[in-house]
């Protein structure tokens, strides 16, 4: 399934390991999605409260709020 540009959804990928959000973001981005990452609970939040992501691959284990607490 390909979308346009503007039509792409988004996974929003929460993660604290910058490495692990840019492999997982190359892997999404391959399969068509849009990837837009976050590095905290907190980040992903104030996010999806912007933009209301298509879907979340969160980390549960995050510093400050866990990503099962979140």
């Amino acid at each position: 399934m390909e979308y346009m540009a503007d039509e792409r959804r988004t996974v929003l990928i929460v993660d604290d390991e910058a490495s692990q959000r840019g492999l997982l973001g190359e892997f999404v981005e391959s399969l068509g999605f849009r990837a837009q990452e976050a590095a905290s609970a907190e980040e992903a939040l104030a996010i999806i409260r912007r933009c209301a992501p298509d879907m979340v691959l969160l980390d549960v284990r995050l510093p400050g709020i866990s990503g099962i607490e979140a």
